[in-house]
């Protein structure tokens, strides 16, 4: 088993690629402050204006699991003014009890349907 030279994660995450010994999350964390955050948020606007308020209940579909990802993304999209729809899929692994409720508070704390 590998791991990070730098946070030490190990490569066993599917998809996991080193480069140098060091993994992709650090990878991209290095690169954050090169970014022009304000011009990639006008550009979300813009994706999501072409979305928000369509005909129908929803303006959007998230997948979600519950986890810290999960409720980012859904904090950034309701602030913007969308109706999302959540999704989940599940798969043949067996899932935690933490997990599930995580799922349940994100789903109850935004108000959202799932």
């Amino acid at each position: 088993m590998k791991h990070c030279v730098e946070c030490w994660m190990p490569d066993t995450r599917p998809g996991s690629v080193f480069v140098d010994g060091v993994c992709g999350a650090c990878r991209n964390y290095k690169t954050r402050d090169g970014v022009n955050w304000k011009a990639r948020e006008r550009e979300l606007d813009e994706l999501l204006d072409q979305f928000r308020g369509s005909s129908g209940q929803y303006d959007c579909v998230l997948p979600v699991s519950g986890g810290k990802d999960s409720y980012r993304i859904v904090e950034e999209i309701t602030k913007r003014g969308m109706r999302p729809l959540l999704v989940t899929v599940t798969d043949s692994f067996s899932h935690t009890t933490a997990g599930e409720d995580n799922l349940r508070n994100l789903i109850t704390r935004y108000g959202l349907n799932h």
